[in-house]
């Protein structure tokens, strides 16, 4: 009892400092709001050993000698800098209007894409990564006209997990959480909107299989697949990635052509794989810009062991 007591003051402590940093950053300029995230994120790679070197680690997993160790830190530190700034932005969304948006992204790649999939009617799935400022993506297209809607994973403690509606509903993003039942998803698919989902992460009690990625065997969610062939709703790839200028490009991908040859299993596999490298893909050009701290490639018995034993 007293170690949860503990754990949630330290919760409700964060919470605060979360909203001094808010009002803090939110009357600055943002360039210079901007330099401070950076260096916040420069300070965070120093002081946090465990994720500093679970990020080295997954650097190393992932490049090997194709990336030497001096190359693998800068991208690391790259990594927290950039986490630092998505930070001071996800903060500003909120204040942020339609025009104020067209200023920040600047560049949309692939458009006509996704223009093509809605006109079919069955909505799109666009799968996306944690990559980039990723919340500022599904804000970008609502404002343009492209309703939207995202599934996501509720956060444990209630006050962050209401800051992180805020900022979605204030640009119009409607959420659908992950406990939540396949059929609402499949209803908004119905109404032709976009259902942005991120499966770029090994999460053990999400319904998956093992794909290629990075060269490793990697727990992968076979959701995405699972939806698009109930709804025949077509599946794009969908990126946000920032620029020198700290300005973002929107990369919309083609929709993916879908193995169908009536395999169930075998066509889940090789469909979860072929969106699964225009993710790995993504990543690789901008090694900066992903969460490498997220344990990608876990235990592969222990998950084996998990599904196995959870079938039924």
């Amino acid at each position: 009892m007293a170690s949860k007591y503990i754990k949630n003051s330290r919760r409700y402590l964060l919470y605060l400092v979360l909203l001094l940093v808010e009002k803090i950053f939110n009357h600055l300029p943002l360039t210079l709001a901007l330099k401070i995230g950076e260096a916040g994120g420069s300070f965070a790679y120093k002081l946090l050993k465990k994720e500093r070197q679970k990020t080295l680690s997954n650097l190393e997993i992932a490049f090997g000698a194709l990336k030497g160790e001096p190359e693998r830190e800068r991208i690391a530190r790259q990594v927290f800098k950039n986490l630092g700034k998505n930070l001071v932005e996800w903060i500003r969304i909120p204040q942020w209007d339609k025009e104020d948006l067209k200023q920040i992204v600047t560049e949309v790649e692939g458009i006509d894409n996704l223009e093509k999939a809605l006109v079919l009617g069955k909505g799109v799935i666009m799968l996306t990564a944690h990559l980039g400022c990723w919340e500022l993506l599904g804000c970008y297209l609502v404002e343009q006209g492209y309703p939207g809607v995202v599934i996501a994973k509720k956060i444990y403690y209630k006050k962050f997990n209401d800051y992180l509606e805020k900022i979605r509903f204030s640009h119009n993003i409607e959420i659908v959480y992950r406990a939540e039942s396949a059929r609402k998803s499949l209803n908004h698919l119905k109404q032709n909107k976009m259902l942005g989902i991120l499966p770029d992460q090994d999460i053990l009690e999400i319904d998956g299989v093992f794909v290629d990625f990075f060269g490793r065997p990697a727990y992968t969610p076979k959701g995405p697949v699972f939806l698009a062939m109930i709804s025949k709703a077509p599946i794009i790839p969908c990126f946000i990635v920032r620029k020198e200028d700290n300005t973002h490009k929107i990369i919309i991908k083609k929709a993916l052509e879908l193995e169908q040859t009536g395999d169930k299993e075998s066509d889940m596999l090789v469909n979860t794989q072929k969106w699964s490298r225009d993710l790995e893909a993504c990543i690789a050009q901008y090694p900066e810009q992903w969460v490498w701290m997220h344990r990608r490639w876990k235990n592969r018995e222990e998950k084996q062991d998990y599904v196995e034993n959870n079938k039924n």
